[in-house]
């Protein structure tokens, strides 16, 4: 059976997040004469996609890698971070409009829509953070807020549009899935753009399956590891690293007995080039360009 792609999964759960998300926005707007202000209702009306959208992609990388503990944990910063850029959009966007329409006050409608973009950008941006901060990754999390703040913009400004000059529940609904997939679109566009290359599982029950090479650091094992290999055997937790510096790739084994070969050659330290062959334990991995 063909395995989906990361991308394919990525970016439905980002469909998804902006689905889900859409009853309780409208049950938010229902009751907006309820707030005491407009600046709470227009918070709380950002936080929602925002908390949806963090929740579902921040489950990505764990769902791929069938690790209950990542997945967890991935959604739970997921949603916090959402949750964050969804507070912080809603108020930088009213504040953007309070202090522009001093200077163009006849131009509301038109300030509206550019602050409320604004301020889904804000929220792209800090759900594309989610995955780089569960991984400890400085460098996923540039390219994930780089990803998140394109499709948060694209997407709330096609969400603005339709939920303005459309007024209702199912143009809304489009919006809000247009967004999150918009923002996973963008996230997984810089992933692979970006990246230093794949590797490629050539034996056992993840044949075919890739490993995007986008930090500077990835470690494999069988424990809760950047690249997951519990079904195979010799293949002990946090022991074999792929580093990345300058570019160059290097593989790197901290224990002797873990008996890593790259092209059939013993070693514990080799720079790698594209087509190589690595050997841990039971498992085969082909490194190649992206």
């Amino acid at each position: 059976m063909k395995k989906v792609s990361k991308n394919r999964i990525i970016i439905f759960l980002g469909l998804i997040g902006g689905l889900a998300s859409w009853p309780l926005l409208e049950l938010v707007l229902s009751m907006q004469a309820s707030f005491s202000n407009f600046l709470l209702f227009f918070i709380t009306a950002t936080l929602i996609p925002g908390l949806f959208m963090g929740l579902f992609m921040g489950c990505g990388e764990g769902i791929l890698n069938k690790s209950l503990s990542r997945t967890l944990k991935g959604a739970l910063i997921g949603l916090f971070a959402g949750s964050v850029g969804g507070i912080l959009g809603g108020f930088a966007g009213q504040l953007l409009l309070s202090s522009m329409i001093q200077y163009f006050p006849e131009s509301t409608s038109a300030l509206l829509l550019t602050t409320r973009t604004a301020g889904w950008a804000l929220v792209g941006l800090f759900v594309g953070l989610s995955e780089g901060v569960r991984s400890h990754s400085f460098r996923k999390m540039l390219l994930g807020a780089a990803g998140g703040f394109l499709g948060g913009a694209i997407g709330g400004l096609l969400l603005e549009i339709l939920s303005r000059y459309f007024g209702s529940s199912i143009p809304r609904l489009l919006g809000l899935v247009l967004m999150g997939t918009m923002i996973s679109i963008f996230y997984t566009f810089f992933d692979k753009k970006f990246s230093f290359g794949v590797i490629r599982v050539l034996n056992g029950s993840q044949a075919g399956k890739k490993y995007r090479i986008n930090q500077k650091s990835m470690d494999l094992g069988s424990g809760n590891r950047t690249m997951i290999f519990t079904d195979y055997d010799g293949v002990n937790d946090k022991e074999i690293e792929i580093k990345v510096d300058k570019g160059v790739i290097t593989v790197i084994d901290e224990k002797i007995e873990n008996n890593l070969y790259v092209n059939e050659k013993a070693t514990n330290k080799t720079q790698l080039k594209y087509g190589d062959v690595i050997k841990a334990g039971s498992v085969k991995l082909l490194l190649e360009a992206e």
